[in-house]
């Protein structure tokens, strides 16, 4: 073999390994008398830079790169859009992706890519074609039909979203994005046990970060198995110990499990942020004569755990994996042992603004009770529930399940948020006046 060619196919094997510097020194020696060969190298020199993130240094190269070829060489395109992608430039980056699709329109990854580039830019229509296009070339396109199913899930299509990532767990068993994305998908549903059975999967794949014990917490709240929510909830304060929502959920689970130790280490926390202060002082008073001697500042830093166990499923919403059929799951168990996230403890004082997720807003907060609120997260099973089959259009399953859900299931959870749910929802004028109606009924009645 040429001497040439033996130091680029070894630069190549190095770079393929992720051994940059030794890939480096082999592509720098390609004698410059070989164009063809110095092209090449030249690319894979820029492509270089681009992952040690020296944007002028990798633009310069794969800019001399294509300037030296005799035909383009559309992996050459490829890797000057990716060097403007990861700068974040989208006009650029997207304006090399179409010269690289114009001239290979079979470029699978390059479709994938400007799919990316036009959903960073809120086009998301453009972006939706540009992954169907990418699927067209490689029905086994991972990344382009996990895309596909992020936007799909934040536009409330959630059948094509639970499709989509179907697929890609069929293809790759152990992608964990796939698993997260599909309980979130069904925690926004209502569906807490499946959403539990998708991030403990995630967590048995290795992902283990404050994002997704949050979520679990969450869920398990909502079935009502506070001791692991509350491990959670302190898991994900191992990994962010600023994430003051989980303090206060873990301080209120715990002070209500009489786990008075443990709770007043979360209270203690809590003192440093002002919407939490009044709250956790008081919570620390009221505890402290239970452990008489107990010194929060000794207590024992929390021990890794991820290990969860998921509660018994009862959808079957992973085998079917349509919208429809969730929604037929879900309502038919509505009127029988329903789950909802604990009450709030006693504690809860007036001065204190609960926070019901991180998308709340400002005005929405605002808006709430400021007299002691324990029934604020009681029945958010069947708003839930509600809120899915209104989105579906499945008006009689609406009605259905307004009929056979108790006042004093739902009442609490409507008074802090129904005027701005239906402000915001097409809400079907039937179901508008059947619950003006329940209003005026006594706490007795039913629906």
């Amino acid at each position: 073999m040429d001497p040439n060619q033996q130091t680029f196919q070894e630069a190549v094997a190095h770079f393929q390994s992720g051994n940059l510097d030794e890939a480096m020194k082999g592509f720098v020696q390609v004698d410059r008398r070989v164009p063809k060969l110095q092209a090449s190298a030249m690319s894979y020199i820029g492509r270089i830079h681009t992952l040690r993130g020296d944007w002028e240094e990798a633009e310069k190269a794969l800019r001399r790169s294509l300037a030296m070829q005799a035909v383009v060489d559309p992996q050459s395109l490829y890797a000057l859009s990716e060097c403007y992608f990861q700068q974040c430039k989208w006009v650029e980056a997207e304006k090399y992706l179409r010269e690289t699709i114009a001239r290979e329109p079979q470029y699978t990854d390059a479709y994938i890519r400007l799919g990316m580039v036009l959903r960073e830019q809120k086009r998301l229509d453009e972006a939706v074609r540009s992954f169907e296009l990418a699927i067209l070339n490689d029905q086994k396109a991972v990344m382009a039909r996990y895309q596909l199913a992020q936007i799909c899930a934040g536009r409330e299509d959630y059948k094509r979203a639970l499709s989509q990532l179907h697929f890609v767990k069929n293809l790759v068993s152990d992608y964990i994005p796939a698993y997260v994305l599909q309980g979130d998908i069904y925690q926004r549903l209502g569906d807490h046990r499946q959403a539990i059975v998708e991030y403990v999967r995630a967590t048995q794949l290795g992902r283990a970060d404050a994002a997704l014990c949050w979520r679990l917490g969450r869920s398990f709240m909502a079935i009502r198995d506070r001791l692991q929510a509350v491990k959670a909830f302190e898991q994900a304060l191992r990994f962010d110990q600023q994430m003051w929502p989980a303090y206060f959920y873990a301080a209120q689970i715990r002070d209500e499990l009489q786990h008075y130790e443990q709770a007043i280490v979360h209270y203690q926390a809590l003192l440093q942020v002002d919407e939490y202060r009044t709250l956790a002082k008081e919570a620390i008073a009221r505890l402290m004569p239970h452990v008489p001697g107990f010194d929060p500042g000794k207590a024992s830093t929390i021990a890794e755990d991820m290990s969860f166990e998921a509660p018994p499923v009862t959808t079957n919403a992973a085998a079917t994996d349509t919208l429809d059929a969730i929604h037929r799951q879900l309502t038919s168990r509505i009127g029988t042992a329903r789950t909802a996230p604990i009450k709030m403890p006693t504690a809860l004082q007036k001065d204190h603004k609960w926070l019901e997720d991180e998308t709340a807003t400002a005005e929405e907060e605002d808006d709430l009770d400021p007299s002691p609120y324990p029934g604020r997260y009681s029945g958010i099973d069947v708003v839930d529930q509600l809120s899915s089959a209104l989105h579906a259009g499945a008006v009689s399953e609406a009605m259905n399940i307004l009929r056979n859900s108790s006042l004093q299931d739902i009442t609490e959870s409507l008074r802090s948020r129904l005027d701005h749910w239906l402000q915001n929802s097409k809400v079907p004028v039937q179901v508008k006046s059947l619950l003006a109606k329940q209003h005026r009924k006594k706490p007795s009645t039913r629906c």
